[in-house]
């Protein structure tokens, strides 16, 4: 149980991080609440209206990184392509919540390797500051989409 307790509060760090990371790029403050508009909501409801607003605010810090990269600019935040990994993997776990991300790493040829709890997976890549899905049967040859198309809310 101890165990389980310290993955959680490390769960927690990470997300008091992304937040700030998010606000700072993106200059979206932490939403004002009215705790009426929150009587009898469940957690799921809770969960739902999260995604919505996490969702918004990642896009918007994806589209900013998704410029600056294709424009030369330099992001202190997000110089590396493993840094935009994590990033892209956040993302998918908040718009597709069913199948959460458990792993986002960068593989051996360069591939960002964005990893479900369920085992299945998706590959992303740069190619010319453009950043690709790519055909998990064939990552070297077989590009599926831009990320900036998956933005799309």
């Amino acid at each position: 149980m101890e165990m389980a307790y310290g993955h959680i509060k490390i769960m927690l760090q990470d997300q008091i991080h992304l937040q700030l990371e998010i606000c700072d790029k993106t200059h979206i403050g932490i939403p004002e609440i009215n705790e009426g508009d929150f009587e009898g909501v469940t957690l799921q409801d809770l969960g739902c209206a999260r995604r919505v607003i996490t969702l918004e605010a990642i896009t918007t810090l994806i589209r900013s990184v998704l410029r600056k990269l294709k424009e030369g600019e330099d992001d202190q935040s997000f110089t590396k392509f493993s840094k935009i990994c994590r990033l892209i993997g956040a993302f998918r776990s908040i718009k597709y919540p069913s199948s959460y991300i458990d792993t986002a790493v960068i593989n051996d040829r360069g591939f960002c390797v964005v990893i479900c709890v369920d085992i299945s997976f998706n590959i992303y890549r740069n190619i010319g500051s453009i950043i690709w899905e790519a055909n998990p049967v064939d990552p070297e040859n077989s590009l599926l989409q831009p990320l900036s198309d998956q933005l799309i809310l």
